[in-house]
């Protein structure tokens, strides 16, 4: 009764466990479905389905998985189970209501003491909202390279690209530009002076810089910008 009780205990906490996981936990066979021998209550806020469904055989990934993406993903599953190693993949579903979702998921094949694979073990998470958040940040940096002239540098000034409209701007070609200083593009009474060196120790401590400037294009034409210096963060809230 003890060991009863303890092991009750021990699936109490792995099913809180499992539970508290943030994403779909499975394990299924090496099958042409991905039979389900297990998988969490996550699944039915992800597909609509309870995980009896998939248990019973009644729904599988296979069949909502879009059908352009199943090719791909069976071929990254069967690689990383020839390969005995881990695998990553992200795909699309249907769910029960016909919505299409994105979906990240790892997995591992298990092996026995033989080498056989006895299942795959992994995790299904929602990246749904993840991907139209990047649709939506991708289109805006589109927009504005359409709109504006652009160029990066590094924290030390060195060109490492721009875009078409700053190239015409300044009558470069990108090879001529990357690597190049800030200070092509400057007067050269400007480039050598302590404000040109003040605005970029400003710039490397994150402040931002904007107005009119008087630069250089190729071949000493004169060129009046309206610009703004961004300094762009890392997550840690560096430059």
């Amino acid at each position: 009764r003890a060991m009863e009780r303890e092991l009750e205990r021990s699936e109490e906490q792995l099913r809180s466990l499992v539970g508290n996981i943030p994403g779909v936990t499975f394990r299924c066979q090496c099958s042409a479905n991905w039979d389900m021998l297990f998988i969490s209550d996550a699944v039915t806020a992800l597909t609509g389905w309870e995980p009896a469904d998939f248990l019973k055989g009644t729904v599988n990934f296979t069949q909502l998985t879009h059908p352009d993406e199943v090719d791909r993903l069976q071929q990254a599953v069967a690689d990383a189970i020839a390969e005995r190693r881990s695998y990553h993949v992200e795909f699309r579903i249907t769910d029960r209501q016909g919505r299409l979702r994105w979906v990240s998921e790892s997995g591992r094949p298990v092996l026995d003491d033989a080498g056989r694979v006895q299942w795959i073990d992994g995790v299904i998470t929602d990246t749904t909202e993840l991907k139209q958040y990047s649709a939506v940040f991708e289109s805006t940096v589109r927009a504005i390279d359409r709109a504006l002239a652009v160029i990066e540098f590094d924290l030390d000034g060195k060109v490492l690209t721009a875009n078409a409209n700053f190239l015409a701007l300044m009558g470069y070609t990108l090879d001529e530009g990357v690597g190049q200083p800030h200070a092509l593009f400057c007067l050269p009474d400007y480039a050598g002076s302590e404000a040109h060196e003040t605005l970029w120790q400003r710039l490397r401590q994150g402040e931002l810089d904007g107005g009119e400037y008087q630069r250089q294009g190729k071949g000493g034409r004169t060129v009046w910008i309206q610009a703004t210096y961004n300094p762009i963060f890392d997550a840690e809230g560096r430059p």
